[in-house]
């Protein structure tokens, strides 16, 4: 499934009204990439039928992020020998939106209308795509091989006028191998569309959050789970339910309540009905602390032999936390030092040495006097 964004232009069917070709340099702004991180995604606009581009220096490969909706007629060739000096011999690749190989053509003689040779992924063929998604298709020089992580070939490496399949892993890199360069034209069979991306922002209001995003249609969306990064990890917060197939627009929205003071980075996990999926975002949002300040409670309650509790201020001030005993004596200082506006301010009460008791935590700041109570059980 892909989700279109509603900023920009819908797509059109295909028909020689609206077929048009996507230039390497004119549209996509300069080389493109050869790996899927990087690769020149067709923007939006009328389906595409042609792409053309040039293989720039030996070595060269260029990649491009297409969506194809009609897997079972789909079909991409390329023509050699375009330049003045009839120089390029070039090779054909198809992988999937995870890089994984799906086939792969050198050349097939005399294929091209001037009887040049014809590098061409078929329709219809066994190792054609099998359903309609985000691919990868790349144009490479003759004996420049994807190469996976090991590194080993990804494609087999068949016999000349035929069609290759894959054998290895993800594509990490490419051999480098080979001379070729020139110009190339890649002619598009049906059921090739623009690659777009899902509209996705979000809200503040004080320390809640909504999420607002939309789709301009949808294919086999069973539908999305919101998450929060923690760190290096992301964690699940809930699940929206999709529309599965529809070509109208829709709307969706998930709401957050009580964040925590600080900056927080949320994606979308589009879940597909076969569990295939992709991530949408990341939004990343700042909680502010309202009023002067916020105090939280300290944990745990009664403690030993230590409690925690965090302090956030709106503005940036020197703060003083002090713990007094039931006498009013002041038996330690937690924290003295500066305080960031917004960050929270991590303060431990340390229960050693100190006897069994309640005790008041005093906090203040330049701007603000607040206390909490704590009590020690030994």
């Amino acid at each position: 499934m892909r989700l279109l964004l509603l900023i920009a232009a819908l797509l059109l069917a295909v028909s020689p009204a609206s077929a048009q070709t996507w230039d390497e340099t004119t549209d996509g702004g300069g080389d493109a990439g050869d790996l899927p991180g990087s690769a020149q995604v067709l923007a939006a606009g009328p389906t595409y039928t042609t792409i053309t581009g040039e293989l720039a220096a030996p070595g060269d490969v260029d990649m491009y992020e297409i969506y194809i909706t009609d897997p079972a007629n789909f079909s991409a060739s390329v023509c050699n020998g375009l330049t003045a000096a009839g120089g390029l011999d070039s090779a054909m690749q198809l992988f999937d939106s995870a890089g994984n190989g799906i086939y792969e053509n050198d050349d097939t003689e005399g294929g091209c209308a001037d009887g040049n040779l014809l590098s061409t992924l078929p329709a219809g063929h066994a190792n054609s795509p099998t359903a309609a998604g985000v691919y990868y298709l790349s144009v490479s020089g003759w004996q420049n091989d994807a190469l996976d992580s090991v590194p080993d070939f990804v494609f087999d490496q068949c016999t000349f006028n035929t069609v290759c399949a894959p054998i290895g892993g993800p594509i990490a890199s490419w051999s480098g191998n080979g001379t070729q360069v020139g110009v190339y034209q890649i002619d598009l069979g049906p059921g090739v569309v623009p690659v777009e991306l899902v509209s996705f922002d979000a809200v503040v209001s004080g320390t809640d959050v909504t999420l607002n995003w939309a789709t301009a249609s949808e294919t086999n969306n069973a539908g999305f789970e919101v998450q929060l990064r923690d760190g290096e990890t992301w964690n699940a917060l809930g699940f929206i339910d999709g529309n599965g197939t529809t070509t109208e627009a829709q709307t969706y929205s998930f709401g957050i309540d009580n964040m925590a003071i600080g900056t927080h980075t949320f994606r979308l996990k589009q879940i597909d009905y076969d569990g295939a999926f992709e991530y949408h975002g990341n939004v990343e949002v700042a909680i502010e602390t309202p009023g002067t300040h916020v105090l939280s409670s300290a944990y745990p309650n009664p403690f030993n032999p230590q409690s925690q509790f965090t302090l956030a201020v709106a503005q940036e001030q020197h703060v003083t936390a002090e713990l007094f005993n039931t006498l009013g004596q002041r038996v330690a200082v937690p924290f003295n030092g500066s305080v960031e506006a917004n960050p929270p301010q991590l303060v431990t009460i340390d229960g050693a040495g100190l006897a069994s008791g309640m005790y008041v935590v005093r906090v203040n700041g330049s701007s603000f006097s607040d206390a909490l109570s704590v009590t020690l059980l030994k």
